[in-house]
């Protein structure tokens, strides 16, 4: 069983990082986002199907070919890029911070070149990573997402176990999202009756003047519905979309709140990957709770359905799993 980090470890990973020897083998294109991937399963099956791709490519001595071939996994070898994997092949300094992984040429035979950088991926623009099966198992690989470009980047271990790099990764990722969420506050505003044009009704995308985007609805929340929901750690009570989306930081993170925008509906706000996506949970002409094509008695009631289930909520344009509930900050009045 791999530790977790010491204090020490950690405070290196929240400011320089922690820096590990490894070759950067190459990278190869995802052709699925996350959204499409909808078990940790078949994100850790596309990684290792990416991380063979990649590894079939480098000359043999490279990756002792006295191992048994890896078994292909025909469903997940479907989701990874069908172009050559770009094949870099050289040994660098990978660094596992709580702002990025980056890597640095660091090769001694060639030192006019280290130092200088290979790579950097921002943690909020990677959505996945593990490790490789046998014979791949000292490599590890993470799908990152730059523009309209998303790969799964692949490197080789030295001298260090690929769980050991993953508990840094892991760590530091929720170092990444304790330290946005310490930066906000929810800030009230006023409510208008105009409704945003990004959020979803009913998992169903709002169109651009839907309603005359200046529609007054006849109902709000019951008193009974916003008892039960302010009693919920993850429902924010009035907050805008703008302080949603940046408090929501990693795939599957997820909060509740009342919409400044239209008054009495409640909305369930998700990161599916770069995006957040919003979901109108109260339909405009009933009141009743609904996601997709199932009904609820009350908000918590759909919450808990999705969360503890752990299935996603769904539709052909909206993909939200509920896997990390983001609190609500109390504000203490001061003395």
């Amino acid at each position: 069983m791999t530790p977790s980090p010491d204090d020490s470890e950690i405070r290196e990973l929240s400011q320089s990082g922690i820096q590990f020897i490894a070759t950067y083998v190459g990278s190869i294109q995802i052709k699925a986002s996350l959204r499409d991937m909808r078990s940790t399963e078949l994100r850790l099956r596309v990684v290792k199907a990416a991380i063979h791709a990649v590894a079939s490519k480098v000359p043999k001595k490279e990756l002792e070919p006295d191992r048994p071939p890896t078994e292909e996994d025909s469903v997940a070898s479907l989701l990874v890029g069908e172009g050559q994997p770009l094949v870099k092949n050289v040994q660098v300094a990978l660094n596992v911070s709580s702002k990025a992984i980056s890597m640095s040429h660091a090769d001694p035979a060639q030192p006019e070149r280290n130092g200088g950088l290979v790579s950097r991926h921002q943690l909020n623009f990677i959505s996945f990573a593990g490790a490789g099966d046998a014979p791949h198992q000292d490599l590890l690989g993470y799908i990152a997402k730059v523009k309209d470009d998303r790969r799964c980047h692949v490197v080789r271990l030295h001298d260090v176990r690929v769980s050991r790099v993953m508990m840094c990764v892991n760590k530091a990722m929720e170092l990444n999202a304790a330290k946005a969420n310490e930066k906000l506050r929810p800030k009230e505003v006023a409510h208008t009756s105009e409704p945003s044009t990004g959020e979803s009704r009913g998992n169903q995308p709002m169109k651009n003047g839907e309603d005359g985007n200046s529609k007054t609805w006849d109902w709000s929340i019951s008193r009974e519905v916003f008892d039960s929901l302010s009693r919920q750690s993850w429902y924010h009570g009035l907050l805008t979309r703008e302080d949603a989306e940046r408090m929501l930081v990693y795939v599957g993170d997820f909060l509740v709140r009342q919409s400044s925008r239209i008054p009495g509906q409640v909305i369930l706000s998700g990161r599916d990957g770069a995006r957040v996506q919003h979901v109108l949970l109260m339909d405009e002409n009933t009141g009743q709770v609904r996601a997709h094509d199932h009904q609820f008695q009350t908000v918590v009631d759909l919450v808990n359905y999705y969360y503890v289930n752990k299935q996603p909520i769904h539709s052909d344009d909206v993909l939200i799993e509920l896997v990390r509930p983001i609190p609500r900050r109390e504000i203490v009045p001061e003395a």
